[in-house]
């Protein structure tokens, strides 16, 4: 999904408690799933965020950054749907979307069947 999002071989992300991010102009939402909405600028399209509903966290798309060079990677999320020739930092720690608790949390309370567990 986030490479649909996003429109390339994966999304960037830093995680951070919603209650620490504030933004001076909101950016213009679109819910992507029964789950979740996505942020984007309203004016370029620029992905901004991505949020799970009655998460406690927002993911910052580091590419919009003014320094994405200042945060580095920590862990791949979404494994799932990794492209064969994207290894990097093949040392990080690795989940599948469906091994992520809040995740699964969010679909069965959803009754959703994500597109990927088909």
């Amino acid at each position: 999904m986030c490479q649909k999002a996003t429109g390339g071989p994966f999304s960037v992300c830093a995680n951070f408690a919603r209650d620490a991010v504030s933004w001076s102009r909101p950016p213009s939402r679109r819910r992507s799933s029964p789950l979740a909405v996505r942020g984007f600028c309203g004016k370029c399209g620029t992905p901004l965020c991505f949020e799970y509903d009655d998460s406690g966290h927002v993911s910052l798309s580091v590419g919009a950054f003014d320094e994405p060079a200042r945060l580095r990677p920590t862990e791949h999320g979404g494994i799932e749907s990794r492209l064969p020739w994207a290894g990097i930092d093949a040392d990080l720690p690795a989940e599948r979307t469906d091994e992520d608790s809040e995740y699964r949390q969010l679909v069965e309370a959803a009754h959703w069947k994500p597109p990927f567990d088909a």
